[in-house]
């Protein structure tokens, strides 16, 4: 398990090159954009949240999971974005350290503009993230007390 920590620790100096949410899961991508056969990327499933000089600014509970019935499709986007643009400043930030910790594998991102995005991993059979090396293609997904290897688009190996 130390080496698939170490490969994610290989983010440590790389630089956030795009950036987004879905739902209320933030992917970070690094060497590149979405699709591109060099990127890496990082995809952090709730509960997180990202924190400047230690106040919370955002977390994954603030993003509307869906549209309120009485909430027209304009205001619930706009909603959205607006707890979206929170997380801005990650895009062109750079990775000072990376933090995982034992036995829950929960992260901890460390940002040279003094931001911290933090996910705890709290439930035993729900991944809190995954990271994806589209250059070897396969992906190391992170449980409490395991590490999962996915490679070649779905053959698990579990480490």
């Amino acid at each position: 398990m130390k080496n698939l920590k170490n490969e994610v620790l290989s983010l440590i100096g790389k630089t956030v090159t795009f950036k987004r949410i879905a739902g209320n899961t933030i992917i970070l991508y690094f060497d590149g954009r979405p699709g591109e056969l060099n990127v890496k990327s990082l995809w952090i499933d709730p509960p997180w949240h990202c924190e400047i000089n230690k106040m919370c600014i955002v977390d994954s509970e603030e993003f509307p999971f869906e549209q309120e019935v009485w909430e027209s499709e304009k205001d619930y986007e706009r909603k959205f974005n607006e707890i979206c643009n929170k997380t801005n400043d990650l895009l062109g930030a750079k990775i000072d350290n990376i933090k995982i910790e034992d036995g829950s594998n929960s992260i901890s991102l460390y940002f040279n503009n003094e931001q911290v995005l933090v996910n705890t991993i709290d439930t035993m059979d729900v991944e809190g993230w995954i990271y994806r090396d589209n250059v070897n293609n396969r992906q190391i997904v992170a449980f409490i007390g395991r590490l999962e290897v996915i490679v070649n688009g779905g053959e698990v190996d579990s480490p």
